[in-house]
C-alpha cells in the first residue's frame, strides 16, 4: 500500500508539471536615454582643488527605442562611463549613464 501511495503521488507530480502554464516575462515598451554629468574643479597652486561646479544629470541627445531583455523595470541603468581631463587650471570629471524609461 505504501508503494502504491508513493507511485500515485509521483504520477500526480509529473502530470501537474506537464500542465503548468509557463508565464513569459512581460515585454514592455522602453526607451533608453543617455545622461551626462560634468563636475569641474578649479586647481589651486598647491595641488589642491577649490571651487567646483556640478551640472547635475542632464539628458543628452534623443531617447531611442530599446526593448531588450534588460528593459524590465523603469529606471534600470544599462551601463555607465567615467572620464577625466586636466589642464593647469581645471579638472573635468565627466560621468555618463544610460537609463531605461519603460511603459
Amino acid at each position: 500500500m505504501k508503494k502504491i501511495s508513493i507511485l500515485f503521488i509521483s504520477c500526480l507530480s509529473v502530470v501537474s508539471c506537464m500542465y503548468t502554464d509557463y508565464e513569459e516575462p512581460e515585454k514592455c515598451n522602453c526607451v533608453i536615454q543617455e545622461y551626462e554629468r560634468t563636475i569641474t574643479f578649479k586647481n589651486d597652486h598647491d595641488g589642491t582643488y577649490t571651487d567646483f561646479a556640478d551640472t547635475g544629470w542632464v539628458a543628452k541627445g534623443d531617447s531611442q527605442k530599446d526593448n531588450s531583455v534588460d528593459c524590465s523595470r523603469n529606471g534600470t541603468q544599462r551601463n555607465n562611463e567615467f572620464s577625466s581631463s586636466y589642464d593647469s587650471q581645471y579638472r573635468w570629471d565627466v560621468y555618463r549613464k544610460w537609463m531605461y524609461d519603460c511603459k
